[in-house]
Formats: structure tokens, sequence, C-alpha cells
């Protein structure tokens, strides 16, 4: 959502305007102008739109005049708050699609996105080591903080993309990194996803079969989450299995 920066002139002859924004405006460390606006007549009000699109929490605006003999005295400065808009499941969002909200070792929440196919998966099983150097590899959408999913947040991205009908194996999909914890899958629930891509046979659906998750189970082996049913198991590293990387964005 675009935002209206507005304000009066109260002087004349300068060359222009200088608008500065930041979580915290400090007046003796400011940084570069976010926008330089044209000069209008005193009395007048003048305006900038800021359409970039930024990331939520606060921020302040102040303006500035300036002239061929330097910069005038600073505004003082109106606050402004982007506010969080979380997506749906399955909206594209933050450089992949948005999976849940979960809960990060420190209990802060996090929204859980999972990487592109066509960038985030590479097209074929490979050895744990590599799949964690492919993941911590990529750039996407500007963003180059991808990694395996842990165990648990394997067991959301289950319940938000799980591909096909098949009956959930019941033994698996309990975890309290969500708020409120969740218990094991039902045979019926999580049912098929609703969204279209990630259905089997779709541009994005993740293959039923073992995926890796982050999470070692010893020196040896790690855990993995099959998309046929939500089965949880542990494999060698040395073992092919299939690769979608994630990415955590704090809320």
């Amino acid at each position: 959502m675009a935002r209206r920066v507005s304000w009066t002139n109260n002087s004349s002859g300068h060359l222009g305007t200088y608008v500065y924004r930041a979580p915290t405006l400090d007046p003796q460390a400011l940084p570069d102008p976010a926008a330089t606006v044209e000069p209008v007549a005193q009395g007048e009000t003048a305006e900038w739109i800021d359409s970039e699109e930024l990331s939520p929490g606060d921020y302040e605006y102040a303006v500035r005049d300036f002239d061929g003999s330097g910069e005038g005295a600073l505004s003082a400065a109106a606050a402004y708050n982007v506010p969080l808009v979380v997506p749906n499941i399955g909206d594209e969002w933050q450089g992949g699609y948005f999976a849940g909200i979960m809960l990060d070792e420190a209990d802060a929440e996090y929204a859980l996105i999972v990487s592109p196919k066509a960038e985030g998966d590479p097209g074929s099983a490979m050895e744990w080591q590599n799949a964690l150097d492919f993941a911590a590899g990529l750039s996407i959408a500007g963003n180059s903080d991808w990694t395996l999913p842990t165990l648990d947040e394997m067991r959301i991205i289950y319940r938000a993309f799980k591909p096909s009908t098949q009956s959930n194996n019941t033994s698996s999909g309990a975890t309290d990194r969500v708020d409120p914890p969740l218990g094991n899958y039902t045979s019926s629930d999580p049912a098929q996803t609703t969204v279209a891509d990630f259905q089997s046979g779709g541009t994005e659906a993740l293959v039923a079969n073992y995926n890796w998750t982050s999470t070692e189970d010893s020196a040896s082996y790690v855990w993995c989450v099959d998309f046929y049913n939500g089965n949880e198991n542990y494999y060698a590293k040395s073992d092919n299995r299939l690769v979608r990387a994630v990415r955590r964005v704090p809320l």
C-alpha cells in the first residue's frame, strides 16, 4: 500500500526537498534520501507518494529543503506503521509460497515460505550434505537465506500442501512449533490440499516420496518425511532423498 507524505512549504528560493525514511530517524546520522521533490511555491503543499514495498513495522518520515548554499533544518518526524498482512496458504509471498505461521527456537513467530519448485527443487534426489549445500546456495527473488526445512516445518508443509487423497500415517505429524500445538494426523486430516498447483501433477506439487529435513537423528542419520502419506523415518546421510528448500520470514 502506497503512503502519502505531504508538507507545507514555509520557505522561498529553495531548489527542492529531500524526503527521509527509516524505522528511526537520527538527525545526526540520516540515511540517503528516499526521494527528492521539486519545489513548490511558498505556502503551498508538496507531497511524495511512497510506493515502495516495505517490511511490516514502524517507520518515520521527515523532510528538509536544500538550495545552493546547503540544506535547511530537518522537519519533525511523522510516524507511519506498515501493518502485517498475512497471506493465505499457498499465496505467492516473500520469494515463494506461504505455508503457515510457526514458532522459532525462542518461541517468536515467523512465516514459513516454501520455495518455487523450479528453483528450490534440484530435480533429482541427492545426499544430505549436498542437499544442505544446494539450499544454502540459492538466491530466489533477492533472498539468499534458504535452507532445508526442519522436521516440524515439514509437518506443517505436509498439512498445507499434501499432494494426494491418500490416507495419512496416524503415527506422525505432532508438533509444538505452532500455537496451539498440533497432534498427530488422522487418517483423513489433513486432506488433499486445496491449492491446485500443489496437488498431484501440479506445477508446485511435492513429490510423494521421502524428502530430507535438516533435523538429525544422530551423527549419521537424518529425519525425512514421505509426501505419500506423511510418514516419518530417518535415513543415512549418504542416502539420496528429495529436496525442497524453505525460508523463514520473522513476524
